[in-house]
């Protein structure tokens, strides 16, 4: 699909959304007069801002207005709602993707790596509500980015675009767990507490828990490795690209 198509699909869902996929109006540094004091750009980085220092729960209509300084009306004039805000805030926050370069394990960990780093600068991401239209070009960028690195593989095209998304979400829940550390993990929690239930745990119910439960269990618990998850998705990829490329 060309971005014109693309364009299409997307402007009946939001006016923040429809120009961000719309070509760059260069003409306006042309024309003469003062510049528009208020614009979708600025709009976004107040919003940015505002997450970056309080938290997604902390971006409202109410507080953007506040923040560039006009009647939160005005705003609605360059995104149609707060969910088309947080869109374009997504599209602002992930800029580009890195090149990707080298073997396809490398360009994998250097994509893995970014997004981390990501997600650690900006860790409201992690908040967005699951129904934030999520079809930004930039997003688009790191789709297709992530998509090349399975480019030499032999998985199935059809299953690339599913494999891709499982690889997000696992680097979503390492970018969660490096967010919420010295605090509750709540997966440390239920594998402590399975680890330490042998005594209430029914050998004939659940046999494969109840072999490794005790206080001394195999494996220990959930991965204390940063890269062990990351690692393990190498290990299962692996399957689908030739074996001479062991690098």
């Amino acid at each position: 699909m060309n971005e014109q198509g693309a364009a299409q699909q997307v402007r009946e869902a939001g006016l923040a959304l429809s120009r961000l996929w719309a070509a760059p109006d260069t003409s306006a540094a042309s024309r003469p007069g003062p510049r528009p004091r208020l614009s979708l750009p600025k709009i976004v980085d107040a919003a940015v801002a505002a997450a970056r220092a309080d938290g997604l729960p902390a971006v409202s209509m109410t507080r953007v207005a506040e923040d560039v300084g006009c009647a939160k009306m005005a705003l609605y004039r360059h995104v149609s709602s707060h969910q088309y805000l947080l869109s374009a805030m997504l599209d602002h926050a992930l800029g580009d993707p890195p090149e990707l370069v080298g073997s396809w394990r490398d360009r994998f960990r250097r994509l893995w790596q970014a997004l981390l780093d990501l997600y650690a600068r900006d860790p409201w991401l992690l908040e967005l509500p699951r129904d934030t239209p999520a079809l930004t070009p930039r997003n688009a960028a790191w789709i297709d980015a992530a998509l090349s690195v399975l480019a030499d593989s032999s998985l199935p095209r059809a299953e690339r675009l599913n494999t891709v998304l499982l690889i997000t979400e696992n680097i979503r829940f390492e970018a969660r767990r490096r967010a919420d550390r010295g605090r509750f993990d709540d997966l440390a929690h239920l594998f402590s507490s399975a680890a330490h239930a042998s005594g209430e745990l029914s050998a004939e119910r659940f046999p494969h828990l109840a072999g490794i439960a005790g206080p001394d269990p195999v494996g220990g618990g959930p991965p204390t490795n940063p890269e062990q998850v990351r690692d393990l998705m190498l290990s299962a990829l692996a399957a689908f690209f030739p074996e001479e490329d062991s690098s």
